[in-house]
């Protein structure tokens, strides 16, 4: 496995959770305006 390879595997994984964690924000937010 290159660094890069590595590198690229590591920001991948980083965006994922990101994306997760703000999906998950928006979604509790929503939530709470209707709720």
């Amino acid at each position: 496995m290159t660094p890069l390879k590595s590198c690229n595997f590591m920001f991948s994984c980083l965006c994922s959770i990101i994306r997760e964690q703000i999906g998950h924000g928006i979604y509790v937010h929503i939530y709470h305006r209707r709720g």
